[in-house]
């Protein structure tokens, strides 16, 4: 049985509790607030190029998660191994620069 006794007590609010909402939200808010707002982590842009959607992240209860989408310009001079490692390297610092 899932409860708190004086042996074995729960610390915090604990999923499905009535008050673990509203801590989530107070915690999420102090997580998004404070990532740099001039970041744009994933653009999504439609075939048609009408509709474009920006987010840095997603969050649903306790599970969250960052994004970022690649804006590397590839390099003709360069061989495609190096073009890899070098978008591979550009995504890890826009992920880095996220937190």
């Amino acid at each position: 049985m899932y409860g708190n006794t004086a042996g074995k007590p729960l610390y915090g609010p604990g999923q499905g509790s009535t008050c673990g909402p509203i801590f989530w939200l107070l915690c999420y808010w102090v997580i998004v607030t404070s990532l740099d707002p001039t970041i744009t982590a994933a653009k999504f842009i439609s075939a048609c190029r009408e509709i474009i959607v920006e987010i840095t992240g997603v969050s649903f209860v306790d599970d969250s998660s960052l994004s970022v989408t690649s804006d590397y310009i590839y390099d003709p001079t360069i061989t495609d191994t190096v073009n890899q490692w070098k978008e591979v390297e550009h995504l890890v610092q826009r992920l880095s620069d996220l937190g």
